[in-house]
């Protein structure tokens, strides 16, 4: 969403400081009740709903339950017909049981597991109660409406904030996104390899629209609307569920990555006859199961990073899990042979590849995300990211090569002869540091090295393809070498 609140400080330096301990935070200690895993609270919420509903009259607050009810919850008759026993207000809410009656009842959609999002996104008090009346009766959703303000949030938002937002701000095209970025609508002819990794993914703003945290007229938000399903959570001997129990206890990177491995092996193992993420064949792949349990997964991650102010990668397996609900997202949009189908299947494929990739740029092959942007018509985006991609590669590999192969397939005509440039020179680079891919990997550096001068030789000058046949040359000299 525009004009969304811009990703929090860090208040760690370096992720890997928290992966180092089972328990990132020590224990501390918040309106008297020991908290595991918190950090010290700059501000405290408001420890209970009394502030909202005391001094209400018993008929107004039934009829607040009734306006929350109304929206999509069916109200049980018998509520009505017991209002006055159940809202007892002389009775005060009572946040202990509210705690435990979360954990039983909503925590298996809420995958922080105490209702922290709820706190952080500012649910409203009728939100909350409209939802829990769905499995709980009126006086124990107040319960849980005072669990949850209690709770210590480092940063309040808007439900339909989107949490990681580059710069806090959807640009409006992919025009507008080349004049933010490059102050021109070209890829520029002096940008150098260092620039560009210096360019950081969480202040460029884009055009891409990241999922907010809730909404509930469709699914581009983090919210599952399922929770995970038994089987995964039971898949050999219970391993996800363990893990996600000892994450819940410990909250630390470390107990993070293993919970979300958990669950992401659980969802495509050939071994599980229930996994509903198996892509090939893609007929065994059940998109909307397989969206919903890695949109939980995801959620879990981003939950994380926000309770502890984190803006920096956290872990390969973290990130890599948000990529892969954009590629339920692809397949879906892209082979007829899928078994379901999936809301908003390109916009989802497009955004949850980008914040995926953006946390890991050196992870996946271009061409996927590059296909979506192409489909959006965002081809600037896509050289960004085949060249963004391209700079952040470890060494001694040939998806460098690869990534200069799609330039001609994705980039605007206008800047193709600048970003083709920019890429031989790059490889160049990299070989005169001594870098060289071996074995079949040599071979691949050299077909797409000579591929992508045809693919985009048609599209230019005479005077350009001379230039750019040189540079060509010069990368496959070195990559001859033996």
């Amino acid at each position: 969403m525009a004009g969304a609140a811009a990703p929090t400080k860090s208040v760690l330096k370096d992720s890997a400081h928290i992966a180092a301990t089972e328990t990132p935070f020590p224990e501390k200690k918040i309106g008297g009740a020991a908290q595991s895993g918190v950090l010290p609270p700059t501000k405290l919420r408001s420890c209970g709903v009394r502030g909202h509903f005391s001094g209400m009259k018993k008929p107004l607050l039934f009829a607040l339950a009734l306006i929350a009810v109304g929206c999509d919850t069916p109200l049980d008759p018998g509520l009505i017909e017991t209002a006055e026993e159940l809202i007892d207000m002389t009775q005060p809410p009572n946040a202990e049981l509210g705690k435990v009656t979360f954990q039983e009842e909503c925590a298996s959609c809420h995958a922080a597991g105490d209702g922290f999002d709820l706190a952080a996104f500012s649910f409203p008090d009728t939100t909350i109660i409209r939802r829990a009346l769905g499995h709980v009766d009126m006086s124990t959703s107040l319960d849980i409406v005072a669990h949850i303000r209690r709770l210590w949030v480092p940063e309040t938002r808007g439900v339909e904030s989107s949490p990681f937002q580059p710069g806090g701000l959807q640009l409006g095209t992919d025009y507008e996104f080349a004049i933010n970025t490059f102050g021109a609508d070209q890829w520029p002819a002096d940008l150098t390899s260092e620039d560009l990794r210096r360019i950081d993914m969480w202040r460029t703003e884009v055009a891409v629209k990241f999922p907010v945290w809730s909404i509930e007229e469709n699914n581009l938000d983090w919210m599952p609307d399922v929770p995970v399903p038994e089987h995964l959570l039971s898949y050999r001997n219970g391993r996800a569920r363990n893990a996600l129990d000892k994450f819940y206890r410990g909250r630390s990177v470390v107990l993070l990555r293993r919970a979300v491995d958990a669950l992401s092996d659980g969802d495509k193992d050939r071994n599980n006859p229930d996994s509903p993420c198996i892509m090939d064949p893609i007929s065994q792949l059940r998109a909307e199961e397989c969206f919903e349990a890695r949109r939980w997964a995801a959620s879990l991650g981003a939950q994380f990073m926000l309770r502890y102010g984190l803006d920096a990668p956290v872990h390969h397996d973290v990130h890599d899990v948000w990529w892969d609900v954009g590629n339920v997202a692809r397949r879906t949009v892209t082979s007829s042979a899928v078994r379901g189908d999936i809301d908003n299947g390109l916009d989802n494929w497009v955004s949850w590849m980008w914040m995926g990739w953006a946390f890991e740029p050196n992870a996946h092959a271009s061409v996927y995300l590059s296909l979506g942007l192409k489909r959006k018509e965002m081809l600037r985006h896509a050289t960004f990211h085949i060249l963004k991609s391209q700079v952040e590669r470890g060494r001694n590999s040939s998806t460098p090569y690869r990534d200069l192969r799609n330039v001609p397939r994705f980039s605007p005509d206008t800047w193709l002869m600048n970003a083709m440039e920019f890429g031989y020179h790059h490889l160049l680079e990299r070989l005169e540091d001594g870098e060289r891919p071996t074995g079949d990997g040599l071979a691949r550096a050299i077909s797409e090295t000579e591929r992508a001068y045809r693919d985009a030789v048609n599209r230019l000058t005479a005077n350009q393809a001379k230039v750019l046949v040189v540079l060509r040359d010069q990368v496959l000299e070195y990559l001859y070498l033996r």
